[in-house]
């Protein structure tokens, strides 16, 4: 599978699919709590083509539960797939989510997220391997996103450990893989 959250969606309109032909692409995950995924983006009116999963935190109760209700019937019409994998603060909890996922034969899946989603993973203990590109440009700026979100670390003894890097150069771009310890 490949796993982007509803930020990605909601910026770049991605479609999360391989574009080589002859090649399948993957089951596409989209974390969504809110169920905020619009209805002409990519994913969604592609979802009959390549199969796609997403994952909200709701439980059709209280406020809301009405609307809710109906964007989940909109989204099936579409042949997208939900699941509701809510956790104590109202986001997709990620371990349920990888459960569900293992449960539908889904044992692999590339996160492509952006800083929140990360930080959720890295977080949640899910991730086993780290694969970043970089490119030789600089953006920089206050306000340019980082690749791992959230409060971060109080001290560098606190920080994720990496093991075992593997550095590739491909044309330009730098490729450094790791285990997550």
């Amino acid at each position: 599978g490949i796993m982007a959250g509803i930020g990605t969606v909601l910026a770049d309109d991605p479609m999360l699919n391989v574009r080589i032909p002859g090649l399948k692409s993957p089951v596409r995950i989209i974390c969504d709590s809110g169920l905020r995924i619009p209805m002409d983006s990519q994913i969604v009116k592609t979802a009959k083509e390549y199969r796609t999963i997403v994952a909200y935190a709701g439980e059709h109760s209280g406020e809301g539960c009405k609307e809710a209700e109906e964007k989940e019937e909109q989204l099936h019409a579409a042949g997208v797939e939900t699941v509701s994998v809510p956790d104590a603060d109202g986001r997709v909890d990620l371990r349920k989510l990888m459960e569900y996922l293992g449960k539908q034969g889904i044992d692999s899946v590339l996160l492509e997220g952006g800083g929140t989603l990360n930080d959720a993973a890295l977080s949640a203990g899910i991730v086993n391997e780290i694969c970043a590109f970089i490119a030789p440009k600089i953006f920089g700026g206050a306000a340019a996103p980082s690749p791992v979100g959230g409060l971060g670390v109080e001290a560098p003894k606190y920080a994720i450990e990496l093991s075992d890097p593997k550095v590739t150069q491909l044309g330009r771009d730098l490729l450094i893989e790791c285990e997550v310890r």
